[in-house]
């Protein structure tokens, strides 16, 4: 019994150890995600505006559709309880 009350000690340790040693990684990598996610959403709403605007929609207009199609791309909102 006490065999596999010391594994399971061991197991949550290395399983500990290996998150430590792994957050920074984690940070780095999903920043440059969240950064890349971040430039993408906004080229394609410079994008969505130029073609509302060629396409004979109103600046005014325009404006207000591109803001509501950006506020797609914020991750607070998309988790935010509503």
């Amino acid at each position: 019994m006490e065999k596999v009350t010391q594994q399971s000690k061991d197991a949550m340790l290395k399983l500990i150890a290996y998150v430590i040693i792994n957050i920074p990684v984690w940070i780095i990598r999903f920043g440059g995600l969240y950064l890349r996610f971040k430039t993408m959403a906004r080229t394609a709403g410079k994008e969505f505006y130029h073609e509302l605007c060629v396409q004979g929609v109103a600046e005014p207009a325009a404006s207000k559709l591109t803001e509501v199609y950006m506020n797609s791309s914020h991750f607070s909102r998309m988790f935010r309880k509503k």
